[in-house]
């Protein structure tokens, strides 16, 4: 991760990036939880689609 290993002038600036990071996944994962609630396919396509999504934001949060 390469925005963590950079120094931070003040401890104020990576609490503050740390937050955003996790409000911003968290935003995430409750909009994919919403999205496939309102989708009318059946229950195991709705799973998988999750999964698929949410492995696909974990890789793009991990690089």
């Amino acid at each position: 991760m390469k925005l963590f290993k950079r120094r931070y002038k003040s401890k104020n600036q990576q609490v503050a990036l740390a937050g955003f990071t996790f409000g911003m996944v968290f935003l995430g994962i409750v909009m994919l939880i919403v999205l496939s609630a309102q989708t009318s396919d059946s229950y195991l396509d709705r799973a998988s689609n999750k999964d698929i999504l949410l492995s696909e934001a974990v890789i793009r949060f991990s690089h």
